[in-house]
């Protein structure tokens, strides 16, 4: 502004109008410093609420994934599982997008429970949680359900490759040998599968309902069956 104020100063009539605008100059000068001053102070303060609310938006996140995880297994709990299958649904209705569902259950689990005592058989729900983990891809969402069931939504997947999954689980469980405080144990699971048809689950209750008929189907033949329900 000085230069500005010197070039001006020369059209003031008097001296007192020469004061006057140069008044009115700094004035001015010092107003657009403190405008410029309070967008910086705006900005900066914007910079940080939005940074706060970053950070409470991970801190949210983290806590739901600690509230929705099984704390024996490490794997989401039933608290989870109606939204993602609601999701899933609705986007496989919207967009036609193909997922399949298996739900995974432990053979005998009250035998092996009266047999060889509650310990062993959290050994092998942790290990049968584990096997599920290590034979699905990271984008699979593994849920626990009650004691002994497991359910593994499967994105993007055809009828053929959950198949293929549930065959994977089921030989990999049905070749280990549980042992714990020296005794050893076979387990089996039985697996019912569902690939979404938007034709005829019209959302989760559907789907739940045909994998809860495909369990039955599954041991109707006996442990270590997968099972599929053609409507």
């Amino acid at each position: 502004l000085f230069f500005p104020t010197i070039a001006l100063s020369f059209f003031a009539y008097t001296v007192f109008h020469q004061f006057i605008l140069f008044v009115g100059i700094l004035i001015a000068g010092w107003a657009a410093y403190e405008v410029g001053r309070l967008r910086t102070e705006h900005d900066r303060l914007n910079r940080a609420v939005f940074l706060q609310a970053y950070e409470l938006k991970k801190s949210k996140e983290v806590l739901e994934s600690c509230l929705a995880t099984d704390t024996q297994t490490q794997v989401y709990n039933e608290r989870l599982l109606n939204s993602r299958l609601t999701e899933e649904c609705d986007r496989g209705i919207r967009y036609r997008r193909p997922f399949s569902c298996l739900l995974v259950a432990v053979d005998r689990l009250p035998e092996l429970a009266e047999h060889y005592g509650p310990v062993l058989v959290r050994v092998i729900v942790q290990e049968v949680a584990d096997f599920l983990k290590e034979n699905t891809r990271s984008v699979d969402i593994i849920i626990r359900q009650g004691d002994e069931r497991f359910v593994a939504i499967l994105p993007e997947t055809q009828r053929d490759q959950a198949r293929m999954v549930a065959e994977r689980i089921r030989g990999a469980i049905e070749r280990n040998t549980f042992r714990i405080e020296g005794k050893t144990v076979k387990v089996t699971v039985s697996i019912a599968l569902i690939s979404f048809d938007p034709a005829i689950h019209h959302g989760k209750d559907d789907l739940l309902s045909a994998l809860e008929k495909a369990l039955g189907e599954a041991r109707k033949t006996g442990p270590n069956q997968i099972a599929r329900v053609y409507e």
